[in-house]
């Protein structure tokens, strides 16, 4: 395998201006853990767990800039989010559809296609108990050994399929026809029409579960977040319709479909033209909603111990900004917002799906790359307690939403091109401190 250094092109200082609102949190700030957190650990899955919470308290990422520790070339561009287990990283590649396993050092382990003779994406592939589950252009859902790379099962859905969420011995994805269900083990269908457990369509948006129900969203202008009971391993007969379904009021402004977060009992959704949703989970009644900013279609929020955060872009002034922006999850009050500086000239046309990645105390960004495969791309780490900046630099070509284990950062990346109007194929990044 070819193993290289990528380009670091810029390294400076976040400007962070914490607004703290009186009374939200400690006047004293607070100490970090970071330290008392287990090194090591996983991050297997999209949003972390099956809620999508993007938090982990059991790793960490860098606390300080980061250096590049290996790549490892692929075929494809690697759009989607790696999957990293103890011993393991997983990333799915656009353009030829495939699925790469490494060691944690980079070294190649095995390579798997859906089809040697098709062209076309995998999703953001999820590990449980020994077996990585992903979707593809083909509009199938594929579960794969883990450890010997042979497909296990493979079920059909409809196109436009999203990252599988595992919960219960249960896969749940998202496509252009509605929401489905298949047994993990199997792949039995857990609904009727192929596992069909849901009509609404939500192309690319990946389900959050909790408190007995999935959460998903549809797409478009008039995208709305709903719940349906799962499913259980008995499975459904009849596909009814949602325990509650709700949309934003500006929705008809802004194409998005968010990746819901379900968390002690609210769902939190990105809708409309960035504003911020929270909706009690179990009628899907408004309780809150917060403007934030731009976060691209299929987007996720990440909730931590009464706060959420955003990573989103701002266009409402002379200049585009990215930003970290954090509220209380119980009323929305907004708690601090920080700016990150880049030399990147963003453009919420290009809006790539933003989600943060909270690991111990600290919130990592990924920013938005100005094409495909672009000069740079931003990343950046935050203190989610007091909004101070621990860095930020830029990286070559980075694309993808970023895992944290074991203190480093894991992301896929885009090559340049090939210099003949094609790509050249892209690469996973491993980032971590010297």
């Amino acid at each position: 395998m070819e193993r290289r250094r990528l380009l670091k092109l810029v390294s400076g200082t976040a400007s962070a201006g914490a607004a703290w609102t009186a009374g939200c949190l400690d006047d004293e700030e607070p100490a970090d853990d970071d330290e008392d957190t287990v090194v090591g650990g996983r991050w297997s899955t999209y949003g972390y767990d099956d809620s999508n919470t993007g938090y982990s308290d059991l790793t960490t990422g860098p606390m300080t800039e980061p250096e590049v520790r290996w790549t490892a070339d692929v075929d494809g561009v690697v759009f989607e989010t790696p999957a990293v287990t103890e011993d393991r990283v997983y990333a799915a590649t656009a353009e030829d559809g495939s699925l790469h396993a490494f060691d944690r050092d980079g070294g190649d382990v095995w390579n798997w296609r859906f089809d040697e003779d098709a062209v076309g994406w995998l999703r953001s592939p999820t590990v449980v108990e020994g077996t990585v589950y992903t979707a593809g252009g083909d509009g199938k859902v594929y579960a794969v050994d883990a450890d010997e790379g042979e497909t296990e099962w493979e079920s059909e859905v409809g196109f436009d399929v999203s990252s599988p969420t595992v919960s219960g011995g249960v896969v749940y994805v998202s496509s252009d026809d509605g929401l489905y269900a298949f047994d993990a083990s199997d792949g039995e269908p857990l609904g009727p029409d192929g596992g069909r457990i849901a009509d609404d369509a939500g192309s690319g948006a990946v389900p959050a579960v909790g408190g007995g129900r999935v959460y998903a969203s549809t797409t478009g202008t008039d995208a709305a977040v709903y719940a349906v009971e799962a499913p259980g391993s008995e499975g459904i007969e009849s596909v009814e319709e949602p325990v509650w379904e709700t949309s934003a009021d500006d929705a008809d402004t802004w194409f998005s479909n968010p990746s819901p977060t379900y968390h002690d009992g609210t769902v939190y959704a990105v809708l409309g033209r960035g504003r911020l949703h929270a909706f009690d989970a179990s009628d899907g009644g408004v309780v809150w909603e917060q403007p934030v900013g731009l976060v691209g279609s299929g987007a996720s929020v990440a909730v931590v111990d009464g706060v959420v955060y955003v990573a989103a872009v701002d266009d409402s002034g002379v200049e585009v900004v990215l930003r970290v922006v954090a509220v209380e999850s119980e009323d929305g009050t907004p708690l601090w917002t920080a700016d990150v500086s880049t030399s990147q000239q963003l453009s919420p046309d290009f809006l790539t799906r933003l989600s943060p990645v909270v690991a111990g105390d600290t919130v990592y960004v990924r920013g938005v790359p100005v094409s495909d495969g672009g000069p740079s791309t931003t990343v950046a780490a935050f203190n989610r307690r007091t909004s101070e900046q621990r860095w930020t630099a830029e990286y070559d070509g980075v694309v993808s939403n970023l895992a944290a284990a074991g203190g480093e950062l894991y992301a896929g990346r885009s090559a340049e091109g090939d210099g003949e109007g094609g790509t050249a194929g892209g690469s996973i990044v491993s980032l971590g401190e010297s």
